[in-house]
């Protein structure tokens, strides 16, 4: 049993451990604090623990959680549109880097549709295509082109047209670089 001094401590382990549970709690229109609170009471409460020989832990477990709560449930709290935010930022940072790394191939169409990118132009055989491969891209064996996905796909394959219709799309300007060339 680990010894938490302070509840700051014990709820980001605990977080880290339980995630996506509160991420879906939150997503259904919980608040977090209540989400982690709860979490965090189910695990530690003297009265659901088993055995005699941990009561005095839980029982220092639960003061540390009541502090931190006490504290946490004043506090502006993440919503479900600000979670997807910050998810959306960090899944548009790294369409930013492999963007960079991509379109510096002469040659090679580079195409956004919504979180994923398409390299046309590259063959399986090119001596690009390793490159390409290197950072991400795998080779799309029906549409016949290197595809680097942001976020995975879910459902069964749609033309081309509908996904540039549903998602939208967006040629991407090449930055040759003499190295590569």
């Amino acid at each position: 049993m680990e010894k938490y001094t302070d509840g700051k401590t014990l709820i980001a382990d605990l977080v880290k451990k339980y995630k996506d549970e509160i991420d879906a709690k939150v997503q259904n229109g919980a608040n977090w604090a209540q989400a982690v609170y709860r979490l965090a009471c189910r695990q530690f409460h003297p009265d659901l623990g088993t055995g005699q020989s941990n009561i005095d832990w839980r029982c220092e477990m639960m003061k540390l959680v009541n502090v931190w709560y006490e504290t946490a449930k004043t506090a502006p709290q993440p919503t479900a549109p600000e979670m997807a935010k910050t998810e959306l930022d960090s899944i548009r940072e790294e369409l930013r880097e492999v963007v960079a790394k991509a379109r510096r191939y002469p040659g090679v169409k580079l195409e956004a549709t919504g979180a994923w990118l398409w390299a046309w132009g590259v063959k399986p055989t090119d001596p690009a295509a390793e490159y390409f491969k290197s950072i991400g891209f795998s080779w799309h064996t029906q549409k016949f082109v290197f595809v680097y996905a942001g976020v995975p796909a879910w459902g069964h394959i749609r033309s081309m047209r509908t996904i540039r219709r549903v998602h939208g799309s967006q040629e991407i300007a090449n930055q040759i670089d003499p190295a590569v060339a």
